[in-house]
């Protein structure tokens, strides 16, 4: 999914909508974003 750092704004939105719809797993979310941006 993560092509560019244009499209990483609107993944990154969506990844937190998704994994942290109440913002409550927030630091499970960065560690998830932190692996998904080195592939």
């Amino acid at each position: 999914m993560l092509t560019t750092s244009g499209s990483r704004c609107t993944w990154d939105k969506s990844v937190s909508s998704v994994y942290s719809p109440n913002g409550s797993n927030r630091v499970g979310n960065m560690t998830w974003l932190q692996n998904g941006a080195r592939r």
